[in-house]
């Protein structure tokens, strides 16, 4: 006999709007159901494939995806931190070899701390 049961898919993301710097891997379940949840602890990114962007929250919270890119998160007491760096931004910035067009104020998680160009 066979068993169909809960199928996961993976989808790659590019994050072009990151200068190309590498892609990140969200599963997605396929199955209907409450999403599974997922502790983190203080501001982290949040994958492309859920909007993108920052999560800004400090204390101790959930959301329905795992920790993407999984290399930039340590378990800190049951709960994932974002080991990279949250930078702040006003409005449009150099990001990487490219540029991010954001015109209000947005965060972004980096590998690196941002770098200030000069002219």
């Amino acid at each position: 006999m066979t068993r169909i049961g809960v199928v996961d898919i993976v989808v790659a993301v590019a994050l072009a709007g990151a200068g190309g710097a590498g892609c990140g891997v969200v599963a997605l379940r396929a199955t209907p159901g409450p999403p599974d949840a997922v502790a983190y602890v203080g501001p982290h990114g949040r994958p492309r494939a859920y909007g993108g962007g920052v999560c800004p929250l400090g204390e101790r919270h959930q959301h329905p995806w795992p920790p993407t890119p999984a290399a930039a998160f340590v378990l800190d007491d049951g709960a994932w931190r974002d080991t990279r760096t949250i930078a702040s931004f006003p409005g449009p910035h150099a990001l990487g070899r490219g540029h991010c067009a954001t015109s209000r104020w947005h965060q972004h998680a980096l590998a690196s701390p941002p770098t200030t160009a000069t002219r």
